[in-house]
């Protein structure tokens, strides 16, 4: 049978698919030296710990189809997933990758998905390898990975002191600024009809389909010293707390060091109607890294300080010395 990128899915059998996957995964600097068996097998450096997460994307709940391509799904699930190793001051090695995908999608969903991955890795951590993973029909659209790394010493939520400084790398409510407008878009938002995505709006919309994590500033932090370390997945006032609590600290957001990147979304405030400070504190999804260093410490390159550690108060983040409002999200609070 002749197979196009039209082809149903329903039309091919499991190692057809598992085939097509295969064409379109980078087997990197650690490639799997077996190959159709039940595991992969790869050669690290001696003397380096293992760092493994997994993270998981599910449809209607993670992302929407169609404002979400299979190529973005795809991008995002390795975007996340790498960005939980760099967490950890490690340098990823890793992907193992999973989809679930109903039958009568076609072989483009599937191919489209496959290169989100690979063009993912190329452009925020090359030299990874996707090892293979699993692949089912489901009613869903199910998109997860296991990543590796690895490290000597693995950096921690934990080692925050007071008098250290706060520094934080990547984009700030850009993603969450991209997913206001997909779902207005959606739902139809006048306010929204006829909006150019362009410039700004451009930005925004693609760091929330395909963010992009500063995954090698992960080791870098790791060789400069950094104490803790964090993903700021659900936002930066609400990762910063969980920051602070497995360090037993507080910290101190400073407002003017922020100002910045709210007048960088101050577009949002009439064209959301959405406080861009709620962004800024509150909106997930940029995957930037929060890191704290010893005060004489140089963090590196790509990282902006913000604001520094004190000792433990009632509140695990402040801004200027006061409470702030923005809680950030919870998947299963809904906010």
């Amino acid at each position: 049978m002749k197979v196009s990128l039209g082809t149903r899915l329903d039309e091919l059998a499991e190692e057809q698919l598992v085939a097509i996957l295969r064409q379109a995964y980078p087997t990197g600097a650690h490639p799997t030296e077996v190959a159709d068996d039940d595991a992969a097998v790869a050669t690290i450096a001696r003397g380096s710990r293992l760092v493994t997460s997994t993270d998981l994307l599910v449809e209607h709940e993670d992302f929407v189809l169609p404002e979400f391509t299979p190529y973005d799904v795809g991008w995002k699930t390795a975007a996340v997933n790498l960005s939980d190793i760099a967490a950890m001051g490690a340098r990823p090695t890793g992907l193992l990758m999973t989809l679930g995908i109903p039958r009568d999608r076609t072989v483009a969903d599937l191919v489209g998905w496959g290169r989100g991955v690979r063009d993912a890795v190329a452009t925020l951590a090359p030299g990874v390898s996707v090892w293979g993973g699993d692949l089912s029909a489901s009613r869903l659209v199910i998109s997860a990975a296991t990543s590796t790394g690895e490290v000597e010493i693995p950096v921690t939520r934990a080692g925050a002191e007071p008098g250290d400084v706060v520094a934080y790398a990547g984009r700030l409510g850009f993603a969450a600024a991209g997913l206001r407008i997909l779902l207005g878009e959606r739902a139809g938002d006048p306010d929204l009809r006829g909006l150019e995505r362009t410039g700004t709006i451009r930005e925004a919309i693609d760091a929330q389909l395909r963010p992009r994590p500063p995954i090698a500033l992960g080791a870098a932090a790791a060789v400069a010293g950094v104490h803790a370390l964090i993903d700021v997945s659900d936002g930066l006032a609400r990762d910063g707390a969980r920051l602070a609590r497995s360090s037993g600290v507080t910290l101190d957001l400073v407002s003017g060091a922020l100002a910045g990147r709210c007048a960088d979304l101050g577009w949002a405030r009439h064209t959301l109607n959405i406080d861009p400070w709620e962004l800024v504190m509150a909106g997930g999804e940029d995957y930037g890294l929060l890191a704290v260093f010893a005060p004489d410490a140089r963090p590196p390159e790509g990282f902006e300080v913000l604001g520094a550690v004190v000792e433990r108060g009632e509140h695990g983040v402040l801004l200027s010395g006061r409470p702030t409002e923005y809680l950030g999200f919870d998947h299963f609070a809904g906010r």
